[in-house]
Parts: structure tokens; sequence; C-alpha cells
């Protein structure tokens, strides 16, 4: 499935920081080479519009915990900028800072 358009799903310039930032300083652990390469792709992809990423490389190079998480940030990018909202707050306690 594409990954086109995310950018496009957020309420406003504000959500899509606050989400990026769940992605960078919750999931992106460069200890993980392989999952800090793909989720950094998906925190540029939702900055810039383009497609750098692939559903696939995310199956492919993310463990299963971050799968899912990552996988839930695109189903509500596609349900409503309200789901996203819950996201942000289920993933902020689920993953620790990793700063």
């Amino acid at each position: 499935m594409s990954l086109s358009g995310l950018r496009y799903g957020f309420r406003d310039e504000y959500q899509l920081q606050s989400a990026r930032s769940v992605i960078l300083l919750r999931l992106a652990d460069d200890r993980q080479p392989r999952e800090y390469g793909v989720l950094m792709k998906l925190w540029g992809q939702l900055a810039s519009g383009h497609d750098e990423v692939a559903e696939s490389d995310l199956y492919d190079q993310l463990g299963p915990v971050k799968r899912e998480a990552v996988h839930g940030l695109i189903a509500t990018i596609r349900t409503s900028p309200e789901a996203i909202d819950g996201w942000i707050a289920v993933v902020s306690r689920q993953f620790p800072y990793l700063g």
C-alpha cells in the first residue's frame, strides 16, 4: 500500500510536528540501525511529502512492537486528526524517551 500523502492527514503543522517528535524521540533508537534508518525515512517523508519509505520497508525493518505502533500511526492519519491525537498520547506512554 502506498504511503503517499501522509503529510496531508494532519490537522495542522503542530500536530504533524508532534507526531514526528514521537517518532524521533520515542521510536527511532539509533542503537538499532535497521529500525532507525527506516524510521528516519518515515520521519523525513512526513516533513517533505516525498515517497522515501514503502510500507514493505516498515514491515521488513521494524520489530513487531514498533511495526504495530507505526502502522497505528498510518491508520490514524487515514482516519482523523482526533485519532492522531490518541496515537500520540498512547505511544508517548508506551515507549520510553530516547533523548
